[in-house]
């Protein structure tokens, strides 16, 4: 397997705990969540996000995950204070689900549920474990032909990088300006509307 790439370096952490934040990191990467326009911070969490759900404190653990790990958000925030040199309050648990684990909810590597079928997304009590379909691959992380075996994996499936990817160039409203230059508005009636005034009308009372 070739050199895991440094997602994030230079933090107030232990050098073993960054190398393992940068696994986590690099295994997201390659299946397809897109980390490239979020902070160094947003990124260091993601990775802890997934490495607490997984239940891994240190590099050999991704040989033993399973799908039976499952957390709380809470429990999350406590899991990093306990194993990652964190201090972060009980009170932002929801920054866990709404920044934290967003992503990778979406792409369905990770499964959110509740004992109650009618909870809200914001529920105390809904927990987060990995997608069964996942977890073969995952344990294989460190073997020298796992890219490989990622690539087999997605060929048959759309990573969330790619389905935003088609979002951005599908959904775009092209709006021409009486000068030839060009915006870009997100979809939506209000900017359509938007769209027509400034086509229609600014060339002739502008």
């Amino acid at each position: 397997m070739s050199k895991v790439p440094q997602y994030i370096s230079k933090l107030k952490k232990k050098e073993n705990l960054q190398h393992l934040i940068n696994e986590a990191l690099y295994i997201l990467d390659k299946l397809g969540i897109p980390l490239e326009r979020i902070t160094l911070r947003r990124k260091e969490r993601i990775g802890m996000a997934f490495l607490a759900v997984s239940n891994v404190k240190q590099s050999s653990d991704w040989k033993k995950i399973s799908g039976s790990h499952a957390l709380r958000t809470r429990d999350i925030i406590r899991y990093w204070n306990n194993h990652f040199d964190e201090n972060v309050s009980d009170s932002s648990y929801d920054d866990i689900r709404r920044k934290d684990l967003k992503l990778i909810v979406l792409a369905g590597i990770i499964n959110s549920s509740s004992a109650n079928k009618n909870a809200a997304r914001n529920d105390g009590t809904r927990s987060y474990a990995l997608n069964t379909e996942y977890i073969d691959l995952i344990k294989k992380f460190g073997d020298l032909n796992w890219e490989q075996e990622v690539e087999n994996f997605l060929s048959n499936r759309e990573t969330l990088e790619e389905q935003l990817s088609e979002t951005r160039d599908i959904e775009i409203i092209p709006v021409i300006l009486p000068s030839g230059q060009t915006l870009e508005f997100s979809p939506g009636k209000h900017n359509e509307l938007q769209k027509a005034i400034i086509e229609l009308f600014l060339s002739r009372y502008g």
